[in-house]
């Protein structure tokens, strides 16, 4: 096993140089509608500055296909070649709707974990912290530690140790930034890493995904046999370190950050004003401020109503970010809002477009929802990462199955097209994706199998 030495000594100590004003507005960007309103309840009740009202929320439900449904990434081919021992039915992924409110969330867990080790110091502890709060669903660190450096001002050398401990931590494959590095903590951290399977899972996943066993055996020096031993065990890795764990705010409702209208080839943005409570300085205690005798009085005061102007300016840059982001996505993604197909986009294109940092994007969709054409769609689903290039360009998950459900509305209804032919013909029009993702499409889109489509004569 190949060890990594972790080295702690720097020869000057440098503080986390995250103010708690951008604290503050970092946490309000990045919580979701349910958690803010958890959040400035929590913060009013410590805060006697913070006048806190909170709007009736008008939570919409969340179908088990939306709730569950995610976004195929960049190793969607990949996937194709994992036992789907991870891919719960619909029956056990109903029950983890009902479920997950209960169990522990993977924030908890990695915090929990955090006194217990010994890379983890003082100076440490609160930067490993942030990276855990910047974790997305899946327990990927999707920020880019470099702009993560820009954005608070810690140095690069910092913030990869912090990660370092993380990635130590369970469970295994938790702070990874891709895939391939998920495969290989978990390779690392278990009996079955060797020279061979960091090497399929470091550069050869594409390879696999198209079971080209043949040249990675020529590659790799070796035969056909020991490369299958080998992506069998890479198979049975976790992809989604955050599987099992539940999340802050139940899943089985959740309140849309805004609404999104087409009419006449014109899209409009509506914030969801019910998802922002409204907070304001407590006249009273400001009054009380400014006659207060008692020096400790006023020093408390003080500090409060420091505190409560953060979060007043946490949350409305949360809905001036959140603004900002919803209009480039309607304009960008105009043809998809018009009942087109939706174009490709990146947290990274959308960042430069906005001159903002892709980190910020990334934590501004993070457990943000939308509503149009009465669907409630995670904000998310609109950055699918593109899975094919053929005459038209790069094509989201989204696009290619909405070509699946209009071809197979047009299908013969005593002759349904199969999965292998659906396959078939989407690679006549240059979207080459497997068979097995096909069925898995034509499940998510709830869609039966071609015997159930076939009318009897």
């Amino acid at each position: 096993m190949i060890r990594v030495q972790f080295i702690q000594k720097q020869e000057q100590a440098q503080k986390l140089s995250l103010t708690p004003a951008m604290r503050q507005s970092l946490e309000c960007l990045q919580l979701s509608a349910l958690d803010l309103f958890q959040y400035v309840q929590e913060a009013a009740l410590e805060n006697p500055m913070l006048e806190v009202e909170l709007p009736s929320l008008s939570s919409v439900s969340l179908d088990s296909q939306a709730a569950h449904e995610t976004s195929i990434t960049e190793h969607e081919t990949w996937d194709d070649c994992f036992a789907r021992r991870n891919e719960p039915s619909a029956e056990q992924d109903a029950l983890s709707t009902l479920s997950s409110a209960d169990e522990d969330s993977l924030r908890d867990h990695l915090l929990a974990q955090l006194g217990q080790t010994a890379l983890i110091d003082e100076q440490l502890e609160p930067v490993c912290r942030f990276l855990i709060d910047c974790l997305d669903s899946r327990g990927y660190l999707d920020c880019p530690l470099e702009a993560l450096a820009d954005e608070t001002g810690l140095s690069l050398f910092l913030l990869e140790q912090a990660l370092f401990a993380i990635q130590m931590l369970d469970p295994p494959g938790v702070g990874a930034r891709s895939l391939s590095e998920c495969l290989i903590l978990q390779l690392s951290q278990g009996e079955h890493f060797s020279a061979l399977t960091l090497g399929l899972a470091r550069d050869s996943l594409e390879q696999i995904a198209k079971k080209q066993y043949s040249e990675l055996a020529k590659r790799f020096h070796t035969d056909r046999k020991t490369i299958l031993a080998a992506v069998a065990v890479i198979s049975q890795l976790n992809p989604i370190p955050a599987q099992g764990f539940g999340s802050h705010e139940s899943s089985s409702f959740v309140v849309p950050d805004a609404f999104i209208y087409s009419q006449n080839d014109s899209v409009t943005i509506e914030l969801n004003k019910r998802a922002l409570p409204r907070i304001s300085v407590d006249e009273h205690y400001r009054i009380m401020l400014d006659s207060a005798d008692n020096a400790e009085l006023r020093d408390y005061l003080r500090q409060k109503l420091r505190q409560a102007n953060d979060m007043i300016q946490g949350i409305q840059g949360r809905g001036q970010t959140l603004r900002r982001l919803l209009r480039y996505i309607a304009d960008y993604q105009h043809a998809f809002f018009c009942g087109g197909e939706l174009r490709t986009m990146t947290i990274q294109s959308a960042a430069e477009a906005l001159e903002i940092n892709p980190s910020t994007v990334s934590r501004a969709v993070q457990d943000k929802y939308i509503q149009f054409g009465g669907k409630v769609i995670p904000l998310r689903e609109l950055f699918s990462s593109s899975v094919t290039y053929g005459e038209d360009g790069a094509l989201s998950s989204v696009a290619i199955k909405q070509r699946l459900r209009v071809m197979i509305q047009s299908e013969n209804p005593t002759h349904p097209l199969s999965d292998e032919e659906l396959a078939a013909a989407l690679a006549n029009d240059h979207i080459e994706i497997s068979r097995r993702t096909v069925a898995k499409y034509r499940s998510q889109l709830q869609i039966p199998p071609a015997s159930a489509r076939r009318t009897r004569t």
